[in-house]
């Protein structure tokens, strides 16, 4: 149960010729180089498995899967015995709607504008506590100065 391997080019992959002595084999129906222990499911008409170990093929799913993998007559999928059949949620993370996703969201820019001003809380709290920090430590009258004319300049 290794990490797969992922190469992101455009160069078709029977032309990457990976090393047999590290464990890989060439798929002739897939033309292209698997895990050695990978098996070609003559259902999907592919190499499925992504990590080495045997999936198998789910006629309902019409797809292979991880041989932990059941089909759950409920939800209608395949997933692992013990899951929640709510499964992920559907639609846009920001308002929840379902005809459009986060990246296409009429009301992002609100979003932004929130998440913004919880950052400016969150920093405005953080240089309070640094300069509770730092009164009960001696100051010389120049940093003390430098310090006020910044926070003047930031709120202009």
């Amino acid at each position: 149960k290794q990490s797969p391997v992922r190469i992101f080019t455009n160069i078709p992959p029977n032309k990457i010729i990976l090393p047999t002595e590290e464990g890989y084999r060439f798929c002739s129906l897939c033309q292209r180089y698997v895990s050695l222990e990978n098996q070609h499911c003559e259902h999907c008409n592919s190499c499925t498995s992504k990590d080495g170990r045997k999936w198998n093929h789910c006629f309902l799913c019409k797809k292979c899967v991880k041989p932990s993998w059941i089909h759950c007559s409920i939800c209608n999928h395949c997933a692992v015995p013990d899951h929640s059949c709510e499964g992920p949620k559907d639609g846009c993370f920001i308002c929840g709607e379902l005809d459009h996703k986060r990246s296409t969201c009429p009301n992002i820019a609100t979003s932004k504008r929130a998440n913004k001003a919880v950052g400016k809380q969150k920093q405005r709290k953080s240089n309070k506590m640094k300069m509770e920090t730092t009164k009960g430590q001696s100051m010389n009258h120049t940093s003390a100065t430098r310090r006020k004319k910044r926070r003047e300049r930031a709120h202009q």
